[in-house]
């Protein structure tokens, strides 16, 4: 019985940890039923070692690695940064669980029948409560996760939680072992108030590294939107000189075209009057999906992949108008279009296809490229090869945050030689 309730609270405790992953962390995860099959065969084992390690006292280590392993299966994200996260949450879910222990042992002092072996259990559940209560009030009023704290700053949050907790682990036991009963409740009080305002101070820590790590990736977002902004009020000059100077030949043209008329040259009208349209679709617009912010860009792009030498076909149609903003539609096409046109470009057949949909619920956006396989994509993220890095270096992350700002999906599939993007975003 012991055993089952071992087992039971550790159960209860990894699904805390996990909970406080998805609620506070915002991981990519990958997950499916065979791996929480393996996962819980995982946690069962690790619980009965634990429970009936006496002698090699090696409990702890079986723990963190145990966390560990579950974060590698669970989460597709990096191992320094699912390393340092599976020493620290564990240690802020003890000290969370001490804390409610605490208050379920001066609760059952007060009951007349004794059931201590459950003592753990209910504190467990009772901070998996907790646990989910803060996590989701988080989650409704602040989007980003803590994975946005840069990797220095979550070490020396990782060392500031492990002394904390030691120092909290140590005085619980002072609190509930060696205190006699007639000042356990006035210093049980006492160490709760200092857990409170440990996760207070900590909790306002994490806050501001998260809001300084995400006003600086918004300060470089708003760059390298006005970046495209700049470039495509270039593109619009461009065009419109270009039409400028279309404009100041088309007496010549027609001059041109008459003396080919009258002296019956009608194939090398022909010839002519083909160029020429040539140069009118070149001065319009090639693209036409029915939003003039998405179209603007599309086009941009267009022209883009045909200087780059890649063929792009553009196809489907976009709402007039969205909830969504523009600065969001700028940064979703914008990156898609621009590492699909790098990609393309480094491959042999060079080509790009852009497909836009819409139905009453959702707009989706599909594109396909082709791409030569040279390692640039490691768990579904590019890794760049570009120069310019400071802009680039966001990649899809970036897509991800805007699809995640407009309650949509993001969907990547990668093939032998074609790369594949499908976003789904509320309409």
């Amino acid at each position: 019985m012991n055993l089952f309730i071992a087992i039971l609270t550790d159960f209860s405790h990894f699904i805390k940890i996990i909970m406080a992953m998805n609620l506070f962390g915002n991981f990519e995860e990958r997950i499916n039923k065979y791996k929480i099959i393996l996962i819980a065969t995982i946690i069962a084992l690790a619980s009965g070692i634990i429970y009936f390690d006496e002698k090699m006292k090696i409990g702890s280590i079986v723990y963190f690695v145990t966390t560990y392993a579950v974060f590698r299966i669970w989460y597709a994200e990096k191992r320094k940064l699912l390393l340092l996260f599976s020493i620290w949450i564990p240690f802020m879910m003890s000290m969370i669980d001490t804390m409610f222990l605490i208050l379920v042992k001066l609760f059952w002092g007060l009951l007349p029948f004794d059931i201590k072996s459950f003592e753990e259990l209910m504190a467990s559940v009772l901070s998996l409560m907790f646990i989910y209560t803060v996590g989701y009030i988080y989650r409704k009023h602040y989007q980003y996760g803590l994975k946005k704290i840069e990797y220095k700053n979550l070490v020396l949050l990782t060392v500031l939680i492990v002394v904390n907790s030691i120092v909290v682990m140590t005085v619980a036991k002072v609190v509930t072992i060696e205190l006699s009963e007639k000042h356990k409740l006035l210093f049980s009080g006492a160490f709760i108030a200092v857990i409170v305002g440990i996760f207070i101070q900590l909790g306002a820590v994490i806050l501001l590294k998260v809001s300084k790590n995400v006003s600086q990736e918004r300060e470089l977002e708003t760059k390298m939107y006005l970046k495209e902004q700049k470039n495509y009020y270039e593109y619009l000059e461009e065009r419109e000189k270009n039409t400028k100077k279309f404009r100041h030949d088309v007496r010549n043209h027609l001059e041109l075209l008459t003396k080919l008329i009258n002296s019956k040259q009608y194939e090398e009208v022909n010839d002519y009057l083909e160029k020429i349209n040539i140069k009118i679709d070149e001065l319009g617009n090639a693209v036409s999906i029915g939003n003039g912010i998405a179209e603007a860009i599309v086009n941009k792009y267009y022209y883009q992949a045909i200087d780059s030498g890649v063929k792009m076909k553009v196809s489907g149609v976009l709402p007039a108008e969205c909830r969504i903003d523009a600065y969001d539609l700028c940064t979703i096409f914008s990156n898609i279009l621009s590492n699909a046109i790098e990609a393309a470009g480094k491959s042999k057949k060079k080509q790009i296809y852009l497909d836009c949909r819409y139905n009453d619920e959702n707009i989706i956006i599909n594109i396909r490229n082709t791409y030569k396989d040279n390692g640039q994509f490691k768990n579904k993220n590019l890794v760049t090869t570009k120069s310019d890095r400071e802009y680039h270096g966001f990649g899809l992350e970036n897509v991800r945050e805007c699809v995640e700002r407009n309650n949509g999906l993001i969907y990547i599939e990668i093939g032998k030689e074609e790369f594949m993007e499908t976003i789904s975003i509320k309409r």
